[in-house]
């Protein structure tokens, strides 16, 4: 058998012993980190929201008048630039436990997904934003 034929089999085996020692390697790793907390195998619940997003901003003057918002469990707070242009009629419409109106923000209570409206108003704040900064 001529040289180059035995490197290239020695290379191959060497090869295919690294790639069972990587496999083995992740696999013993992933369960440590399972284990661990780490990494969780449960699946992500979908959050069913009465009202849509673009509708919610629009309530409250439309993306532009949004600053920030925050939220507690079942409590929004939406801080706005300007008072005048929140529609308190329309917000009265949705489904809601209890609208609280202060100088610079609106609280609402909505249920269980006040917390995932609120990050999503977050990032469509912060997006509008780099939007405008990027157009200057």
């Amino acid at each position: 058998m001529p040289v180059w034929q035995i490197i290239l089999l020695a290379s191959a085996l060497l090869f295919a012993a690294f790639s069972v020692f990587l496999w083995v390697w992740n696999v013993v790793r992933a369960k440590k980190l399972r284990q661990q907390g780490f990494v969780t195998t449960k699946k992500t619940k979908k959050v069913r929201m009465p009202i849509k997003l673009d509708k919610f901003v629009d309530i409250f003057g439309g993306i532009d008048n949004v600053v920030s918002a925050s939220a507690s469990n079942t409590k929004i707070k939406v801080y706005i630039a300007d008072h005048k242009k929140v529609d308190f009629n329309e917000l009265k419409k949705i489904r809601n436990r209890g609208i609280f109106d202060q100088s610079d923000s609106v609280s609402v209570i909505l249920g269980g997904y006040a917390s995932d409206l609120s990050g999503m108003i977050n990032d469509l704040v912060t997006l509008n934003t780099e939007n405008k900064k990027a157009s200057l």
